[in-house]
């Protein structure tokens, strides 16, 4: 079952378009973790009522940008939802630059190396290459997990300015308040990881015995801020020496990411 979202308090700002909001939050549920979804499961998702969802889902699908599957009552993203991608696809050269890189860090660790972007309370992939799937994800490009709690989501954290920060904690302030604490203690450590190693890392959150460790890229003002992340097998006795080995590869590719991205 896909991941359950708490429904958004109802926002009092005048300007803000509720009916707008919740058709893209029905968009959101899908993802590389959810390819196709029913009603039932959008209105779980999203904590909205099943007639507002099932007005919503025939919206967009008349609009192109999901469409109804020919052998059962559940829907997948359309061809819309690509269109409106492109753009985003078109600017991000970081695919054709960065993929070498990974590829050489995901074979020297044995492990995955993917490279995230923000999108609201959690992290998309946008590039991915495994030697090893350590932590048993199936990682993919789409593929997303949480902002909250993964390496992924603190190396941007301490990776973006002050106010996309203070935006996302903002959000989060919104849906998940109980959350607030904990992500500013995760951040206060994350800028000493920062400081002390160049990266930030993640021991056994998803499995024991295995480290993520995460750092962000360098970018030029008004682009979106991208993480270069590593995954691989730490067993106990090897692990702070293969996590050392692997941080210092990770930004050596980072660096050469960023320089080429920057040169480009």
């Amino acid at each position: 079952m896909p991941d359950v979202r708490p429904a958004p308090k109802p926002r009092s700002d005048p300007q803000f378009a509720n009916t707008l909001e919740r058709g893209l939050r029905v968009l959101q549920c899908f993802s590389a973790n959810a390819p196709d979804l029913g009603n039932r499961d959008i209105a779980e998702m999203t904590g909205l009522p099943r007639p507002t969802v099932s007005r919503l889902t025939h919206t967009l699908v008349e609009l192109g940008y999901l469409r109804r599957r020919p052998d059962s009552a559940r829907f997948e993203v359309g061809n819309g939802v690509l269109c409106l991608g492109y753009p985003v696809l078109a600017r991000l050269a970081f695919r054709r630059v960065a993929m070498p890189h990974m590829r050489h860090l995901a074979l020297e660790i044995e492990g995955t190396v993917s490279v995230a972007v923000r999108d609201r309370l959690r992290m998309v992939s946008l590039e991915t290459f495994t030697k090893r799937d350590v932590l048993r994800r199936q990682p993919a490009t789409g593929v997303t997990i949480d902002l909250v709690g993964t390496a992924t989501g603190l190396g941007w954290l301490v990776g973006a300015s002050t106010g996309e920060r203070e935006r996302a904690l903002r959000e989060l302030a919104h849906s998940a308040p109980e959350s607030l604490d904990a992500v500013r203690a995760d951040y206060e450590e994350g800028l000493r990881q920062l400081a002390h190693h160049g990266y930030v890392y993640r021991r056994a959150i998803v499995r024991p015995d295995t480290t993520a460790i995460a750092t962000p890229l360098r970018r030029r003002p008004g682009d979106e801020l991208l993480v270069l992340i590593c995954a691989l097998s730490t067993p106990a006795a090897q692990a702070e020496a293969l996590e050392r080995r692997a941080g210092e590869l990770l930004l050596d590719a980072s660096r050469r990411i960023s320089a080429e991205l920057l040169a480009g």
